[in-house]
């Protein structure tokens, strides 16, 4: 087994239980319009409720964490959506505003190389970590978030991992890759805000302006890189729009 600290259980309600005021209070055409990315794969109704259900579950945590390890390039509008939310709650318990925040080139579609560059990023940045929390958009079969999260639980990093949305296939499934013992280990770890596909709408969002890119033969990156194809002006107005979809969404819990 993998030893990554305590592992602190967090209720993976249905957005029918405890969440069904807050959904009543969420002004949904007024987030809607501060949600200017074009997704064709899910509605931004679903991907506004998943948003705030993934809040509802991690409020009383958020102010725990430490740094927001971005699992990019489809979870950094998710990522700075929490880093916001982790702000203002350390700001009402009179904590420090000030959190680390890196994104890397992880998840689905890497190569191999650029595996071994974020591992050693982790091992050179682990001291200054302290908690992690863990972002990415979605998780189908968990495949992809799985060698991120050993990679922190290899070099001892304590951490937690939030997703806008989980399938079936992760959440009531084992995973033929994996023992039942590591799988269930991965799973203890995810924090969703929806079961479903709520987070896909981020999903090669091109407004975050970030891409993963093929690395030349001598250089593997650990980070993904700028978008050339996205404006910087729409990089900027997407990311203003995150901050106010986070702190709106946060004031009604």
């Amino acid at each position: 087994m993998l030893e990554t600290g305590e592992n602190k259980s967090i209720p993976q309600i249905d957005s029918n239980y405890g969440f069904r005021n807050v959904v009543l209070n969420l002004d949904f055409e007024d987030l809607e319009n501060h949600l200017n990315v074009r997704s064709f794969k899910v509605s931004k109704r679903e991907a506004i409720e998943s948003l705030a259900c993934l809040t509802f579950k991690l409020k009383d945590e958020l102010v725990n964490y430490d740094t927001v390890l971005i699992d990019d390039a489809s979870g950094r509008l998710v990522g700075l959506y929490l880093l916001e939310q982790i702000k203002i709650k350390k700001t009402e318990e009179g904590k420090s505003r000030k959190v680390m925040a890196y994104g890397v080139a992880s998840g689905n579609n890497v190569f191999s190389g650029q595996e071994d560059a974020v591992r050693k990023f982790i091992r050179d940045k682990k001291d200054s970590f302290g908690r992690v929390l863990v972002v990415t958009e979605h998780i189908r079969h968990g495949n992809g978030i799985m060698p991120l999260a050993e990679s922190l639980a290899r070099e001892g990093v304590d951490f937690g991992i939030a997703t806008v949305s989980a399938e079936d296939t992760f959440i009531d499934s084992n995973n033929s890759r994996y023992s039942d013992e590591r799988w269930k280990w991965l799973k203890d770890k995810v924090v969703y805000g929806n079961k479903g596909k709520g987070g896909l709408f981020f999903y090669h969002a091109l407004e975050s302006g970030m891409m993963k890119i093929q690395p030349s033969k001598n250089k593997f990156l650990a980070h993904a890189q700028k978008n050339p194809a996205t404006d910087q002006s729409v990089i900027n107005e997407t990311r203003r729009d995150m901050g106010y979809l986070a702190r709106n969404i946060l004031e009604v819990m």
